[in-house]
């Protein structure tokens, strides 16, 4: 990553502190995606206690609502057990429309793929097998495109690297 490209804070670039600390690290974590869960006591060993003030109090894009629409999809699902069940529910629930229903046709399309991956192990051969390109193909890419219709960019448009 370029310089001009990362967060500096008290003269420390965040992203190279965030790779330096995944270098050490044998197991999976967050911090492998780049993700900075500032919940995470991790942290604490890595950056300074006023740079995890600022990291803490630095304006973040706040979250959409869900709408009532995706809101009434999730409930569909309520006391539902079954596989199958779950799955049929999924796609009886639509069709959902693009460009009017985009929130509610991704909560709709990231169930029925997640349900039917989880029926056929596809979750737990991934856990498994630790292979970040089919978490990434697989699972990944539901929650990056969530973000399709707002303000938020979820994506590496623009950025070099190893994509999968």
């Amino acid at each position: 990553m370029k310089d001009e490209e990362e967060w500096m804070i008290d003269g420390d670039f965040v992203e190279n502190k965030m790779f330096g600390y995944g270098l050490t690290l044998d197991d999976e974590h967050s911090v492998h995606s780049f993700i900075l869960d500032l919940e995470d006591t991790c942290w604490e060993n890595v950056f300074s206690s006023s740079q995890l003030e600022y990291l803490k109090k630095h304006k973040c894009e706040p979250l959409p609502t869900a709408s009532s629409e995706v809101l009434d999809f999730f409930h569909l699902f309520q006391k539902k057990h079954d596989i199958n069940d779950l799955i049929r529910t999924a796609w009886e629930a639509g069709p959902y429309y693009q460009d009017s229903q985009l929130d509610v046709q991704w909560a709709q399309r990231t169930m029925i793929d997640l349900l039917t991956a989880y029926k056929y192990n596809i979750i737990k051969q991934i856990a498994t097998s630790n292979s970040e390109k089919d978490l990434i193909t697989r699972i990944w890419r539901l929650i990056d495109t969530v973000f399709d219709n707002t303000s938020i960019v979820a994506t590496s448009f623009g950025h070099k690297g190893i994509y999968y």
